[in-house]
């Protein structure tokens, strides 16, 4: 055997057991990530109102967020709340999961990322005069101070305005950052609920295959046929796993050339 020893295929094996258990676990995530509770849209949404609303709780429950979202979109749209405006912008629309079906749950439809520059440039966009030619900074500060209302936000925004000193591209390169740094903390929202369900996820998995390392142990010590197996199938996967890493790396893989 490639591995030279029988116990040491045993552990070969349980360690392929259970790669391919958190593969099929990782999968059924995606899956219910994506699919069915759109989550990564919500924590982008958390993310952007977050930032732009300073009334925003994320803490308060989701019907209250809805309702108060509602609410807000009742208002004239350029004294509405800039995190609303800013779900309403056209490109926000262009990248909804489902753009062809309105009358879909809206949380749903919400797109699960966004570019730093298409956030900088939605929001310049909001903040600026769509009439202007050239963007004069101390009517963007006045236009600022004009639709957002006192509070971290506003400052925010002041400030980077300020710092970018009338230069547009300092003034992107501001903005950009401010979003990077907060999809750095959304990323870790976003992997302490995927830890959570992953958890229950493998529980659940485990139990329903009976997982059990022991008969697992047990069953390849005593069943050479399914060991010789499960150790071939542990020799392909590193295999793959080696011609990716030097085609990656820009080498040919051995017997391709």
């Amino acid at each position: 055997m490639f591995f030279g020893s029988e116990f040491l295929d045993i552990v070969i094996g349980l360690i392929m057991v259970y790669l391919l258990l958190s593969l099929l676990v990782s999968s059924l995530n995606e899956l219910i990530m994506s699919v069915f509770t759109s989550k990564r849209g919500e924590v982008l949404y958390t993310a952007i109102r977050t930032m732009l609303s300073d009334d925003f709780n994320p803490k308060q429950s989701k019907k209250k967020q809805d309702k108060q979202d509602k609410s807000a979109k009742t208002v004239d749209p350029d004294k509405a709340d800039l995190g609303v405006q800013f779900y309403q912008h056209p490109l926000i629309v262009k990248f909804a999961r489902n753009k062809q079906n309105s009358s879909e749950d809206e949380k749903h439809n919400r797109p699960s990322y966004l570019n730093k520059a298409n956030f900088s440039k939605i929001l310049i966009d909001i903040l600026d005069d769509p009439e202007a030619i050239n963007r004069d900074f101390t009517q963007l500060a006045e236009r600022i101070k004009a639709q957002v209302p006192e509070g971290p936000t506003r400052t925010s925004l002041l400030t980077f305005v300020r710092e970018a000193q009338g230069d547009v591209d300092k003034l992107d390169k501001l903005l950009q950052q401010w979003y990077d740094d907060m999809m750095e903390r959304a990323s870790g929202w976003y992997k302490r609920h995927v830890q959570k369900v992953l958890l229950i996820l493998g529980f659940v998995t485990s139990v329903a295959i009976d997982a059990d390392t022991f008969s697992i142990a047990d069953k390849l010590a005593n069943d050479p046929e399914a060991r010789e197996k499960i150790v071939q199938l542990a020799n392909t996967y590193i295999s793959s796993q080696t011609k990716k890493d030097t085609v990656v790396q820009g080498i040919p893989a051995a017997g391709t050339t």
